[in-house]
């Protein structure tokens, strides 16, 4: 698994060791500090030498935590009390050595599940071993009050022909109603209404469509209905410049940019900003220094290239994606979860 990379299952991968490519994968995985320990770890896997229990106390499988925030890990003993020579942890399942300490320190810098792994080898060449899942989320965080669980957000996609031409509307509401953090996943409804060009939604429609998801309240995104007087409807206009959209957020430290065109890759930049509880931006030269106030001392994530010249905003750190990368289950550095945003139509 590449680093940050989202997988809700724990992989095992079995591995048939001849004598031959043993060594290459057994010297690959070994730090190079352990050269005694590595020969004692071969001969353990080949002699089939019993190895002393060890086990992660600290943290349980399943553990949570935040970006940037160090985890500390401690290991014990079980069974008869045995001296160990030697410690290698791999925290981010890439099979990488991060550290030959028996109780080390670790800080994740990307969102995903992560299988922890250590491995201790003792005088006699007996390896043990143990693995923990960590969850690490951002630290970005929704104002939890500005919607009731009774929301329902409804948008209307207007169209020319087949071609949908408010996607971008569309893409941007799918992190305002589902995200995740370190509460697990969130989620407003989402409807798509489209209609015929001259018949226009009504109150009717938004009410029929709330009574038949169980809901009572409805947010309308960037249109409104005229004369409208019920207090179950509020309105939200995400073109309207950038502060009513990042208002959604009581604390953010990251930002999902793509291009103002990207229609084919504007799907995969929605998702990963919903898995990243992270606004997402459609840049491009007329509005980029609209949202330079929003993005200034943030890290940002960008999807796909960008036409435009945003190395005016003062960024902490950029982590460029293409939406194939994130698409490919054997390539992908950040798996994406389905969020499965499906639109529903009224009668």
């Amino acid at each position: 698994m590449k680093k940050g990379a989202i997988d809700l299952s724990v992989r095992f991968i079995v591995i048939i060791v001849l004598v031959l490519s043993f060594l290459v994968i057994g010297l690959g995985f070994i730090d190079k500090s352990f050269q005694e320990g590595a020969l004692k770890f071969e001969q353990h896997i080949i002699s089939g030498a019993p190895g002393p229990p060890i086990e992660i106390a600290n943290p349980d499988s399943g553990y949570i935590a935040a970006v940037g925030d160090p985890v500390k890990f401690e290991l014990v003993l079980l069974g008869p009390s045995v001296k160990m020579e030697g410690w290698w942890w791999d925290f981010e399942d890439d099979g990488h050595i991060d550290s030959t300490q028996e109780n080390p320190e670790w800080t994740y810098y990307e969102p995903g599940d992560y299988n922890t792994k250590v491995r201790g080898i003792n005088k006699q060449g007996g390896l043990g071993e143990d693995s923990v899942m960590i969850r690490v989320f951002t630290n970005n965080e929704k104002k939890g009050s500005k919607y009731s669980s009774e929301t329902v957000f409804f948008i209307h996609a207007e169209s020319a022909g087949d071609t949908i031409t408010n996607w971008r509307e569309l893409l941007l509401a799918i992190p305002l109603t589902r995200w995740f953090d370190n509460a697990g996943d969130h989620n407003y409804g989402m409807v798509a209404i489209a209609k015929s060009t001259g018949d226009p939604v009504t109150e009717n429609d938004i009410e029929r469509k709330l009574t038949e998801l169980g809901k009572s309240k409805a947010v309308l995104l960037d249109f409104e209905i005229a004369g409208s007087t019920y207090d179950w409807i509020d309105f939200y206009d995400t073109t309207d410049g950038p502060a009513q959209y990042f208002d959604q957020w009581g604390k953010y430290n990251s930002v999902v940019v793509t291009d103002y065109d990207n229609e084919d890759g504007g799907l995969i930049a929605a998702l990963f900003a919903a898995y990243y509880n992270a606004p997402l931006v459609f840049v491009n030269d007329g509005n980029k220094d609209d949202y330079k106030p929003y993005i200034d001392g943030k890290k940002v994530y960008t999807i796909d290239t960008i036409s435009t010249n945003i190395g005016s905003w003062n960024v902490i750190d950029k982590t460029p994606y293409t939406s194939d990368e994130l698409r490919n289950p054997e390539t992908r550095v950040n798996r994406l979860v389905e969020l499965h945003s499906e639109p529903s139509l009224p009668n």
